[in-house]
């Protein structure tokens, strides 16, 4: 496989990982699909007039987010302080910061590249970070 490729299968293959963090989230009563954190807050509603935004103290601390989902089951999702010093919290930051050195070897703008990477791992969609547009940084 030539080098471009596997950096690119490279960064795809990060990518997924940073995103895999805690989304899709399915209700598990009804089956409806958040695909990001935006989305499920968008979708939901909150519980007893309540803002569901709950503080967990511990080793870490997050971030948690209790939501109703439109059939009426509660649903709970995990925001994890990216600061926190926990082994997984410590990977993801490594994991960011070798995709934003092989975007930036690859000829991406440093400042393109981290809002690129931040993009999808919202759950939004990123022009530059399609395999066409890899290619023509990667070649260029």
């Amino acid at each position: 496989m030539p080098e471009t490729e596997k950096r690119i299968n490279e960064v795809f293959e990060g990518l997924k990982a940073l995103v895999e963090h805690g989304f899709p989230k399915e209700c598990a009563n009804c089956g409806t699909i958040y695909d990001s954190i935006e989305r499920f807050v968008e979708l939901t509603q909150p519980v007893d007039n309540d803002s569901g935004l709950k503080r967990q103290e511990g080793a870490d601390t997050n971030i948690e987010i209790v939501r109703q989902c439109n059939c009426g089951q509660a649903l709970t999702a995990v925001c994890h302080d990216r600061r926190s010093n926990n082994p997984m919290a410590v990977k993801r930051r490594d994991l960011f910061e070798h995709l934003l050195g092989i975007l930036i070897e690859g000829g991406m703008p440093r400042k393109m590249a981290k809002s690129e990477i931040l993009k999808v791992m919202r759950g939004e969609p990123s022009e530059l970070l399609t395999r066409e547009q890899l290619h023509k940084f990667f070649s260029g």
